[in-house]
């Protein structure tokens, strides 16, 4: 198993690592995806429009005589339209995920009913003040789409000594996991500006290697170069006039991982076919439109020179002249324009279809859905949103777990960990407000009015909201209903038949 302490003995470990995993492909895809994230797309833009060239030259023989020799060349032909244009449809779709599942910050809801308010403010503190939760999350997401997978590390502010969580390009980041699939020591590679010994900017090229304890900094410009260690978590401990600075473990890699699925694959594969299609049919029909006239003429015993003169001719007199018998007429060049167009309908389908999501195109028609319409019109894309959620849930307990850590060691005693909290995403979707409003007041006929707050869209603070509903003299709407949650028994559901209409009594 590869550990910090091996590659401080032989560093040219680190070389090894990093040429294996650049070399790797899913390095390989994870620049691809990137490239088509930006526009980039590398089908496209990497077209020439070639010709055959074909000819002679005189050329020097072995013995030094001169001789004629024919030749054909491949080449760029420079005459022809070559237009280039790329779609966006792999920025439109991670951004439309991305959007729909954490375009509102994601909430956190506590299990125990009695949690301190001021432990609740100070993570709150951690997270919107230290950090940007929800800038934070929407980052995640979006390179977990792109990359396969998204890292951030959990760091102390060497000036602030706050907890920060930031994001990490995972073009950056060799992870190394153990048999349990649990990573144990990750390589982070950056680099930065700075200035040499003559004031001349150049860029340095740095490796971290970072276990649950300890990070150590190589130099990798040439061979790698050890440079210092540094104790990841420290605890100060004062005795009178004396303080002692002890090493700690956070428990675990302080490297958050989030995955887009199960299967390894980038956003972008599923869909790169269509799209390379998509891209070649438009500059296609748009290099057609340049190249091909409208209209073509047909000459027989034209008088003139050549076709440049007739062409003049023609746009200076609107007149030609032809020889005995001769005669001009002209065909209209039809390019096959609805052959194309249901093309690249089929491949737009099949770009959202297996891109899992939503073709927005037609607002129209999509604001008049309402109800059932509306949720299978979200299927795809909340079949995807799902799996990062799943993956997310993982995510954010881990970070968690450093949150909580790092709150006991700065004088919040608590016996909390991610298992009390849940983490709500609230998708960004069409919705008929009066539909939610009067679906919360269904559930909270039967089920929980905690439970039906919690997942209104009108409501942030469920803990909050139960106190206004108590203040604003709503006693007896509110002991009506249970305001914990409640198993319900089969009991409670064997007489009612589904479809049946619910009534209940007031006073």
């Amino acid at each position: 198993m590869l550990t910090r302490e091996l590659i401080r003995k032989n560093p040219l470990i680190l070389t090894t690592e990093i040429e294996n995993f650049k070399g790797s492909e899913l390095y390989q895809k994870m620049l691809e995806s990137d490239d088509y994230y930006m526009l980039e797309n590398r089908e496209v833009m990497a077209r020439r429009q070639m010709m055959w060239i074909t000819g002679s030259r005189v050329v020097k023989n072995e013995h030094g005589e001169h001789e004629v020799r024919e030749f054909s060349q491949f080449k760029e032909d420079e005459t022809k339209a070559n237009n280039k244009v790329p779609h966006g449809f792999h920025y439109e779709l991670v951004n439309q995920c991305k959007n729909f599942l954490a375009g509102q910050p994601i909430r956190l809801t506590w299990k125990h009913a009695n949690v301190d308010e001021e432990f609740k403010l100070e993570i709150d503190r951690i997270l919107n003040e230290h950090n940007d939760w929800g800038t934070f999350n929407q980052t995640m997401i979006k390179d977990a789409q792109k990359y396969s997978r998204a890292f951030a590390r959990v760091a102390i502010h060497p000036k602030t000594k706050e907890l920060r969580f930031v994001p990490i390009s995972s073009l950056e980041l060799i992870p190394k996991y153990d048999d349990f699939g649990d990573m144990y020591l990750a390589i982070r590679l950056y680099s930065q500006e700075e200035y040499n010994e003559n004031g001349v900017i150049i860029t340095k090229y740095y490796a971290e290697v970072i276990d649950h304890e300890y990070k150590d900094t190589y130099n990798i410009d040439g061979t790698p170069e050890f440079i210092d260690t540094e104790s990841l978590l420290q605890e100060v401990t004062t005795y009178g006039s004396e303080s002692v600075v002890s090493d700690l473990s956070w428990g675990r890699i302080p490297i958050i991982e989030w995955r887009f699925t199960d299967d390894g694959i980038n956003a972008l594969e599923p869909i790169k076919p269509f799209l390379d299609l998509a891209d070649a049919n438009i500059s296609d029909y748009a290099n057609d439109l340049d190249d091909i006239n409208e209209l073509v003429w047909i000459l027989k015993n034209y008088n003139g020179q050549d076709l440049g003169e007739f062409m003049n001719t023609m746009r200076e007199h609107k007149a030609i002249k032809v020889g005995q018998d001769g005669d001009v007429k002209t065909e209209r060049n039809e390019l096959p324009y609805m052959a194309r167009k249901e093309l690249y309908e089929i491949i737009v389908r099949n770009i959202y279809r297996f891109g899992r999501g939503i073709d927005f195109t037609d607002r129209s028609n999509l604001g008049n859905i309402t109800g059932t319409g509306l949720k299978w019109s979200y299927e795809l894309l909340e079949e995807k949103a799902n799996e990062l959620e799943q993956h997310g849930q993982k995510a954010l307990d881990s970070l968690f777990h450093f949150i909580f850590k790092w709150m006991n060691m700065n004088g919040f005693e608590n016996d909390y960990d991610a298992t009390n909290i849940d983490f709500l995403f609230d998708r960004s979707l069409m919705i008929n407000e009066a539909e939610m409003m009067d679906n919360t007041l269904k559930f909270s006929q039967v089920g929980s009015l905690e439970t039906a707050l919690e997942h209104n869209r009108w409501v942030d603070d469920v803990d909050e909201e139960l106190k206004r509903i108590n203040d604003d003299g709503w006693e007896d709407f509110v002991d009506d209903r249970p305001t914990e949650r409640v198993e319900d028994s089969e009991e409670d559901f064997e007489d009612f038949d589904e479809g049946e209409e619910i009534i209940t009594e007031s006073d």
